[in-house]
């Protein structure tokens, strides 16, 4: 095992990996390909998604709705962010109904701006308790 992934682990230790009680969404960020599957000592920011709905942990979950990010000369690439397409079939196919997957709409080109949108989408859904689902870093 790495060092990385043995310093995430011992992070999980300390800080518990999940809610301790229901929450109303699960806010998930955006990630380039292979920067949002399952590594060493993670399981995934979307396995993880969808263990916590499946562990009614989580009502509803949250993603980016921006389209797969194009590189220069049109050609979507590895390291660019997959597509909302991408994030809600995965979710679906790991167990989350799409009736509780929300895609917020309008266009959010960087963390910032879906930041932005969960903030705008929580208002107006009424959440009230949430958990962020991001990679380690």
């Amino acid at each position: 095992m790495d060092q990385l992934a043995l310093l995430y682990r011992i992070l999980v230790l300390m800080m518990g990996r999940y809610p301790t009680s229901r929450v109303d969404v699960g806010f998930v960020f955006g990630r380039a390909h292979g920067d949002y599957e399952a590594t060493e000592g993670d399981s995934g920011i979307l396995e993880t998604t969808a263990e916590l709905y499946r562990n009614d942990l989580i009502t509803s979950v949250m993603i980016p709705s921006q389209e797969a990010q194009v590189a220069y000369g049109g050609k979507i690439v590895e390291t660019t962010f997959p597509g909302v397409e991408v994030f809600r079939q995965k979710l679906e196919e790991l167990g989350v109904p799409k009736e509780m997957i929300v895609i917020p709409g309008g266009y959010v080109p960087h963390t910032r701006a879906e930041g932005d949108a969960y903030v705008r989408v929580a208002k107006e859904y009424g959440w009230t308790s949430a958990v962020t689902i991001q990679h380690p870093h």
